[in-house]
């Protein structure tokens, strides 16, 4: 043991001693012989290019403190913003070309404390490695884990999971033009991916590369089923009676119900079925209603195409004259026929087969100007043709029309876009005509996606650090851009940079906020926000590296974070490393949604989320409760369900499944938290 410190202070001395000028450029700190004080210098030397200088300090740094983390305690309540020395050390003997020993430090920073700068220059020694050696044999390969392409997905969104490999390293995935975030190269890199799919056929490319630049480009083919079977009823359709007809379906008919009635199937060629039931008097309980589900759980709805719907049997003595039974006007292609001052059946022109001129088209339960609180939206849809429908799409995607058959009917699950939505579709038989139609619907956002329950951010600035200096007015152009990066996502609400704050901080003023947690609970006007930004960035002699982190407003302490390192010799390149800063912060505050379990005080509450849900102390909760249904009066459908807000609550622990979480009598405002109510991450 003796001999060790005996070692360590020898290293000392000899540190001490060693240059502390380079180029004429003179290091400036205080230097007192602490680690830290050999880590900063260290760090100085690198950035002057002195590789032998900056090994010596930073090994004597680690033999005073050998653990890269962020926020390490120097002594009484001081703190480093970082220290890597590992990390550093790893650089310096990358830039040596001792490549087998840069690897071992960086593998070991990776390991103690994950960071984009240790990422980089990993990627950058493997790289070299592998060029010398001639290792790399093989490009990617690409394993799709699910979906299935052998089985359709039945829903308009999915996950995307796989699992990328080399025989080497992976050092980036794109999913459908999207860069898949790769936190450091590695030979395995599973990944998992959302996937907004349309009706039918999907097509997503995903790029492979590995260090070398050897790619893999594979197409995932993804088949989204969200069409209920095909309908087809046989004309006339006269009830009381006997209703047939087909249904088609690729997935299987499972199941036809009419009037509530299930229907006997005879299954015909793959995918369609006959179908029969009888209805007599007594199942003509309106309204007249079919239901056919497939074997994904999709289903067809709607009203029975009727042409005659009989409501009472002709009295047995009646003989008919010579004049006819009157006809009378009920509504819109209803008439009545009336007999002895009795109405004895309805007919209606509901059913076209056959009396149309070119294919028409109906939305049965849309209408323009229809307005919804719901993100989809089953579209129920009648096609009548004088001849056999060839072809028909709806929103852009075909539909399944029934081979040799004049109508269709048919429900297809739709997104909605926050805003106004058109939806089309068009028709073809098999003649050449064209049938079109279009309806405007409207999908207006619930009280919870509002911008008012989102997370308020304000970014006061940027601190540049290290000894070489920012390029121009690369310091303002990340803070901008960081800006407006963050304003163009969907996840945050009002985004606050230091001009709309009128707030004009200096780079001391920044420093102390990063530091010291009771400065930052001060700050009266960021507390306009939830959440306050602060950045730091330097240069080394080859690449940048932006640090951002995310304080409470309210508790002063540090939510997240999320680094980047790599070139930015222009503004392009700048301006990416900035994009995707943005990116990993948005990853950083999940908007997910939860309910309360237990109610333990007036103002104190359990939620169901937690650290899987990457839940973290300090974020907050917007709760609240669903209002009634909104039921069309014309279609009888529902619109879907507002949302009222209970009020904010902050959290204050958080546990793996659960977290409690605290509000006040203000944000309350007489509100009353119930166990049953609903939770979103602000």
């Amino acid at each position: 043991m003796l001999k060790h410190r005996r070692l360590f202070f020898l290293l000392a001395i000899v540190a001490v001693s060693c240059v502390a000028v380079r180029e004429g450029v003179q290091y400036k700190e205080p230097f007192r012989g602490r680690w830290w004080n050999y880590y900063d210098r260290g760090r100085w030397l690198l950035d002057q290019e002195s590789w032998a200088d900056a090994e010596q300090d930073l090994r004597v740094a680690l033999g005073g403190r050998s653990k890269d983390q962020f926020w390490p305690r120097t002594y009484g309540l001081h703190f480093l913003p970082e220290y890597f020395p590992h990390r550093e050390l790893g650089i310096v003997l990358y830039h040596q070309e001792r490549l087998s020993e840069a690897i071992s430090e960086l593998d070991t920073s990776w390991s103690q404390q994950p960071s984009a700068r240790a990422a980089y220059y990993l990627d950058e020694v493997r790289a070299k490695l592998i060029e010398s050696s001639n290792a790399d044999a093989t490009p990617p390969e690409i394993e799709i884990i699910s979906p299935k392409s052998a089985s359709p997905v039945a829903a308009i969104k999915t996950e995307l999971v796989g699992v990328v490999r080399d025989d080497t390293f992976v050092k980036g995935i794109t999913i459908d033009g999207s860069p898949y975030l790769v936190e450091v190269s590695a030979k395995e890199i599973p990944f998992s991916h959302a996937i907004t799919l349309l009706p039918g056929d999907n097509e997503i490319e995903m790029v492979a590369e590995d260090l070398t630049g050897k790619r893999t480009t594979r197409v995932v083919r993804i088949e989204s089923d969200v069409d209920g079977p095909a309908m087809s009823f046989d004309a006339p359709v006269e009830v009381p009676g006997s209703v047939t007809g087909v249904a088609f379906d690729p997935a299987g008919v499972a199941s036809v119900r009419i009037a509530g009635k299930p229907a006997s199937l005879s299954a015909e060629e793959a995918g369609l079925v006959k179908f029969s039931v009888d209805l007599a008097r007594a199942d003509l309980t309106p309204p007249l209603q079919y239901e056919s589900g497939d074997s994904y759980g999709n289903i067809t709805r709607g009203r029975l195409p009727l042409d005659t719907l009989v409501l009472s049997s002709l009295p047995p003595q009646f003989v008919f004259a010579s004049r006819n039974p009157a006809v009378a006007q009920v509504s819109d292609g209803v008439q009545a026929l009336i007999l002895g001052g009795e109405v004895l059946a309805l007919s209606t022109s509901t059913s076209k087969d056959g009396s149309v001129a070119t294919p028409e088209i109906d939305f049965e339960n849309l209408r323009d100007g229809q307005r919804y609180l719901k993100d989809n939206v089953h579209v129920r849809l009648d096609i009548y043709a004088p001849n056999p429908i060839r072809e028909a799409v709806l929103k852009g995607s075909p539909l399944r029309p029934i081979r040799g058959r004049k109508t269709l009917h048919i429900t297809r699950n739709i997104p909605l876009d926050v805003g106004e939505n058109q939806i089309s579709a068009s028709a073809t038989d098999v003649e050449g005509l064209v049938g079109e139609k279009s309806v405007t619907i409207e999908r207006d956002e619930t009280k919870v996606e509002e911008l008012e329950s989102k997370l308020n951010i304000a970014i006061p600035g940027i601190v540049w650090q290290g000894n070489i200096p920012a390029r121009g007015d690369e310091l303002e152009v990340m803070r901008s851009r960081f800006s407006r990066e963050l304003d163009k996502l969907d996840r945050f609400g009002k985004v606050l940079d230091r001009d709309d704050l009128g707030l004009i901080l200096d780079e001391q003023e920044l420093n102390l906020l990063l530091v010291d947690k009771k400065k930052r609970l001060v700050q009266g006007e960021i507390k306009t926000a939830d959440v306050m930004f602060i950045g730091r960035a330097r240069r080394d002699p080859e690449i940048i590296e932006i640090v951002m982190q995310a304080f409470s407003t309210e508790t002063g302490i540090e939510i997240a974070s999320a680094d980047v390192a790599g070139r930015a010799n222009d503004t392009d390149e700048l301006e990416q490393r900035i994009r995707k800063l943005a990116q990993l912060i948005e990853q950083e505050f999940p908007r997910v949604q939860g309910g309360i379990s237990l109610v333990k005080d007036p103002k104190t509450f359990v939620a169901t989320l937690g650290k899987a849900d990457r839940v973290k102390q300090s974020m907050k909760y917007v709760v609240y409760r669903y209002g009634e249904e909104i039921i069309n009066p014309i279609t009888n459908e529902s619109q879907g369900r507002d949302t009222d807000i209970v009020c904010e609550a902050l959290i204050r622990s958080v546990a793996e499944n659960a977290s409690t979480a605290e509000t006040s009598e203000e944000a309350l405002g007489g509100n009353t938290i119930e166990r049953g109510h609903f939770v979103v991450t602000k």
